[in-house]
């Protein structure tokens, strides 16, 4: 293995993971900073070794404490342990579950977390409205508010603005859709969808596409949606770039808290508490089941379904006497001994 063990196994289990490229980029990068923490805490006597085949337990305890200690979030900590832990058991060490069994109290509550808020009807004005202020020569500005409002138009992970291009937009009258070409597990479950863009964003997007064809003639190779053009690279805007240019949207049409699951979670919301179904939402989501719409998404309001049932009962729609068996008394469903192949 050489002198850097872990990065040896880092890297073999990165090129047999199967992962889509952003995500494995994602863990390169979680496994480095990993790394650079088993380092700091062999340079403190806490663990004896970094290396993936021989860390026990109680090294991989001083790990879990170490970032605790830290105040992580709850689902950063959960992402932290399991890029490790998956390492530990590709390189046949299984140190990381035996801690987890042994510790639950710190692992409670964290696998699954709650569903967030969504953004209020009156943030999302104050988004579009900031967004209208904006100077088309401010550049920087113009991008940040076309993810914000992408992002809530369509419903488009991080990775999904990310990854999206200038030919993704499709702003023809009256059917206005965002082609989503990279969604999350694209090389294993995930499938290209065409959401259709909330009406009251169409107009900003527009603004932003033409603002974006003139920028392009100075980067005519590029044609990301939201291109880095001071980047040398790939041309890809990084992540930490467009969390911290959706933090000055937030800051400029004042948003706390603003982020792009925020602005995902309002999409699937509004579709809720405008009348769609969860199943129309869950698929315009991309997610396989309606459960994970539900569970960390958006549900449909309480108030909502109370007045669902009573729009159903005003129409007539429901049957309150059940229908007589031909010479019974009384319905069928009634009877002592219920016949399960009656129903």
């Amino acid at each position: 293995m050489g002198r850097y063990p872990f990065l040896a196994w880092m890297n073999r289990y990165l090129e047999n993971s199967g992962l889509g490229e952003e995500t494995l980029k994602e863990r390169e990068r979680r496994l480095r900073r990993i790394y650079r923490d088993l380092e700091t805490l062999k340079a403190l006597g806490k663990i004896s070794t970094t290396h993936p085949e021989y860390m026990t337990e109680e090294e991989v305890g001083a790990f879990v404490n170490m970032i605790k200690k830290r105040g992580v979030k709850k689902k950063n900590f959960s992402h932290e342990f399991s890029a490790l832990n998956s390492l530990l058991k590709y390189a046949g060490n299984f140190s990381g579950d035996v801690y987890r069994a042994k510790n639950p109290n710190q692992f409670r509550n964290i696998s699954r977390s709650a569903r967030l808020p969504p953004l209020t009807h009156e943030e999302q004005k104050r988004i579009l409205d900031g967004a209208a202020r904006v100077n088309d020569d401010d550049w920087l500005m113009m991008e940040g508010y076309g993810m914000v409002i992408l992002s809530i138009a369509s419903g488009a992970r991080h990775k999904e603005v990310k990854m999206g291009l200038i030919q993704d937009l499709y702003l023809n009258q009256g059917a206005e859709y965002y082609h989503i070409a990279h969604p999350k597990g694209e090389d294993t479950y995930g499938e290209e969808r065409d959401p259709p863009l909330r009406l009251e964003c169409i107009p900003f997007l527009k603004r932003y596409y033409a603002k974006r064809l003139t920028v392009k003639a100075t980067k005519p190779k590029n044609n990301y949606l939201f291109p880095a053009l001071r980047d040398r690279g790939d041309g890809k805007l990084s992540t930490n770039s467009i969390t911290e240019m959706v933090r000055r949207v937030g800051q400029d049409a004042g948003v706390v808290g603003l982020d792009l699951h925020k602005c995902r979670r309002t999409f699937g919301q509004f579709l809720l508490d405008e009348g769609a179904s969860v199943e129309t939402v869950s698929v315009l989501y991309g997610h396989l089941e309606t459960s994970t719409t539900e569970r960390s998404y958006c549900r449909k309001k309480q108030n909502m379904a109370v007045q669902a049932a009573r729009d159903l009962w005003a129409k007539g729609v429901v049957n309150q006497t059940p229908p007589r068996a031909a010479g019974a008394e009384k319905p069928r469903i009634d009877f002592k001994n219920w016949d399960p192949g009656y129903c």
